[in-house]
């Protein structure tokens, strides 16, 4: 590959003008947390959008369980979901009160 050539890639993977001498690349930090399986259940709930979501991570035959409880059109959904969607940074953390109140309101949808 030639200079122009590899210029002209990273001008299109990148928003700032790229000259031969310097160019800017955005990345991002990952934050690795440890977490004890002792402290499970945990209960977490994302208010960023229109309708709260509901997470709760458990301990099932000796695995992890991630569940996501969210209000659709039709009522609520009761999911699985990965423990990064559980755990992440824009989750806040509840109490087992407030997760239950939304599994009250999910049983009584099922009636």
């Amino acid at each position: 590959m030639t200079n122009k050539e590899i210029l002209d890639s990273l001008a299109k993977q990148v928003s700032s003008p790229v000259t031969e001498e310097t160019f800017k690349v955005k990345t991002t930090t990952t934050t690795i947390k440890e977490y004890n399986a002792k402290d499970l259940p945990a209960y977490f709930k994302w208010d960023k959008g229109l309708n709260d979501w509901f997470f709760r991570a458990r301990v099932r035959e000796g695995k992890i369980v991630c569940d996501l409880l969210k209000p659709v059109a039709e009522g609520f959904t009761l999911t699985y979901t990965t423990l990064d969607m559980t755990f992440h940074q824009d989750n806040k953390a509840i109490t087992e009160d407030e997760w239950k109140n939304q599994m009250h309101k999910f049983s009584t949808q099922l009636r």
